[in-house]
């Protein structure tokens, strides 16, 4: 049963890749193929601890299904932070200038919530 769901688990995994150069991307497929299997171990073990499911079967499948799961959110977010990179470094100085501007806001605000507070104190 494991050998079939682990060939349905790659074949479902493999074609999700990354934006990246191809050692990178298998360096951070690997890292998230890991990272996923510890958090279903430990998510599986703690219903098998807390005593919600029993048996090996059960077990093994929940097992699959909640490590695809956290590897899907897992890659998912990996792959939005590359985009987003990929975004701030083709747009740098739209990037700077925006963080500027919030900067300058955040500035702005702080004062006059100082100014403010200075005059209802007085």
């Amino acid at each position: 049963m494991t050998e079939i769901l682990k060939f349905f688990f790659d074949r479902i995994t493999d074609p999700l890749g990354l934006p990246i150069n191809a050692l990178y991307e298998h360096l951070i497929i690997v890292m998230i193929s890991q990272f996923a299997f510890r958090c279903a171990y430990q998510f599986i073990g703690d219903l098998y601890s807390g005593g919600y499911i029993s048996g090996g079967k059960i077990g093994s499948i929940l097992h699959w299904v909640v490590r695809a799961l956290f590897y899907f959110v897992f890659w998912a977010i990996t792959y939005g932070a590359i985009m987003v990179g990929k975004w701030i470094i083709a747009n740098k100085y739209i990037f700077i200038t925006a963080v500027g501007i919030v900067l300058v806001l955040i500035i702005a605000a702080y004062a006059g919530v100082a100014i403010k507070n200075r005059k209802t104190a007085e």
